[in-house]
């Protein structure tokens, strides 16, 4: 007989360290996925085949091409994601406490013919695909006093002006020129409270990516942190700093957070990883 339940997803937080690793979906499970861009709804359905018996199964949907499609790149702001799972085995199977991972993805998986930078945060790699546009801050502006132009984002250019004014990097003179506007005495760019990372990484931006190791690795935290955050049952987590114990209820939405996101991402992509088990009993 067909047996049919629904993965419902419903966190309380529970402290433990995540193993930062990554699969995909086990052998004998199929997986079929749709989208309803009305509701902005992401169906997924996975299926125990009837002849499966494996003590254990990981399910990774594969969702985040939708996302980055309806998401990302778009003035949606909020795509809700389902899940249930067919089992046609005659074997019960439930969810695996514990095993809920939901992180930035390591593109080292799929191909070679990506851009290892040697950057990383939180266990995870930055690639060169990861980066984001610089954008017209407030503290470029003041340091061309121009209106702005996309040439005035050159890196030689910037340094030019940068090294008029004594300065060797970029994120050495963000850092002077925040805690002057807001009245700081911040050691660190990685100490910025959020509203100044908001003012970094906001203005207008156009095809230039940022050149900074330590901007790139501010703005991916600040990205995966803060500017995109995944909801259940309005509880917001984020990617970077995820903690499960999931039982048995539904609704997850991945959401751009209003509050946070700049023009700066509006060329980044999420490259997403979800991950959870199932086991017999």
């Amino acid at each position: 007989m067909k047996k049919l339940f629904y993965l419902l997803i419903l966190l309380y937080l529970f402290s433990y360290t995540i193993t930062y690793g990554y699969s995909n979906t086990s052998r004998g499970i199929d997986e079929k996925i749709t989208f309803n861009k009305n509701k902005r709804l992401i169906k997924v359905k996975f299926i125990i085949n009837k002849n499966y018996n494996k003590k254990e199964i990981v399910l990774v949907p594969h969702i985040f091409e939708l996302v980055n499609d309806s998401l990302i790149n778009t003035d949606i702001n909020k795509l809700d994601i389902r899940i249930n799972i067919n089992n046609l085995s005659k074997y019960k199977y439930k969810y695996k406490r514990q095993t809920l991972k939901i992180m930035p993805d390591d593109l080292n998986r799929y191909t070679k013919y990506i851009h290892d930078t040697g950057l990383v945060s939180n266990n995870s790699k930055i690639y060169r695909e990861y980066y984001f546009n610089r954008s017209y801050n407030d503290a470029i502006k003041s340091l061309f006093k121009k209106e702005f132009s996309c040439n005035l984002l050159d890196e030689n250019m910037i340094n030019s002006k940068l090294k008029d004014n004594g300065y060797t990097s970029l994120d050495s003179y963000y850092l002077d020129y925040y805690n002057n506007k807001y009245n700081s005495s911040y050691d660190s760019i990685y100490d910025f409270d959020q509203y100044i990372l908001k003012d970094i990484f906001d203005g207008e931006v156009c095809d230039v990516s940022e050149s900074s190791d330590k901007l790139i690795k501010l703005g991916y935290d600040y990205f995966y942190s803060n500017a995109i955050i995944v909801k259940f049952n309005n509880k917001k987590y984020n990617f970077l700093d995820f903690k499960d114990d999931f039982k048995s209820n539904y609704y997850l939405s991945i959401l751009k957070n209003t509050r946070y996101y700049t023009k700066s991402f509006k060329t980044y992509k999420l490259y997403g990883y979800l991950e959870f088990k199932l086991k017999k009993y």
